[in-house]
């Protein structure tokens, strides 16, 4: 996919889950609390798998060759760059097992076993591990510091809700204005240090800058 599609796309959908956000906020006074807290769920989960489509696509497509949006030529890497191929290797460079792959293993492989592509230290492990011809690129973004661990480990307590997932929340507290959480879904409307905004507002703001960025040139 030619990266100023994709970006295209993407970008569409960040204001999207902006104005929903922004809908959701306004209902907080009129709906039941656990109305609101699902709401904030089922939108944190749409962000989340979202983003993992973006990454998912923007390794895929740098691996079969593309264009970056100011037609920079990203070439193709070599060798089968199927989809199930890609997520056959990439499987095993996320379990440090290289050695295991083999020619035809990818015939087989369940797509359900890919590793989460969303996840920066996943995807800097599987770029390295890939190579595409834009590889610099992706790792000098994607290695940067950036919030979208709090927004994963958000989208694990709301799915988990259990003592260890609110407790990885609750370290949080020196990025985040909090100082009980109740409910996971309360992370996402904790407002920055240093700042009033959401941090759902801030995360949609990184996601999209992100993706703005490696996929702007090779």
């Amino acid at each position: 996919m030619h990266f100023a599609k994709l970006y295209r796309h993407f970008d569409s959908r960040c204001k999207s889950y902006d104005r929903k956000t922004s809908h959701i906020l306004s209902l907080k006074n009129s709906i039941s609390i656990w109305e609101f807290n699902y709401l904030t769920e089922t939108l944190i989960s749409d962000l989340w798998q979202h983003w993992c489509w973006f990454c998912h696509q923007l390794i895929l497509s740098s691996c079969e060759g593309t264009r970056a949006r100011d037609s920079t030529l990203i070439t193709p890497r070599a060798g089968d760059n199927s989809f199930k191929r890609l997520g056959y290797e990439a499987f095993f460079i996320n379990r440090n097992s290289t050695p295991k792959i083999t020619a035809n293993g990818h015939i087989n492989f369940a797509t359900r076993n890919e590793p989460t592509w969303g996840d920066v230290d996943v995807f800097l492990k599987v770029v390295l591990g890939l190579r595409p011809s834009n590889a610099g690129t992706l790792t000098s973004y994607f290695g940067a510091p950036n919030s979208l661990k709090h927004l994963q480990k958000l989208r694990n307590a709301c799915a988990h809700k259990n003592a260890e997932t609110m407790q990885e929340l609750t370290h949080l507290r020196l990025d985040y204005n909090f100082s009980k959480l109740s409910q996971p879904s309360q992370l996402a409307w904790s407002t920055m240090k240093n700042s009033q905004d959401f941090a759902i507002q801030f995360w949609l703001y990184e996601m999209n800058l992100l993706a703005d960025y490696v996929t702007a040139s090779a």
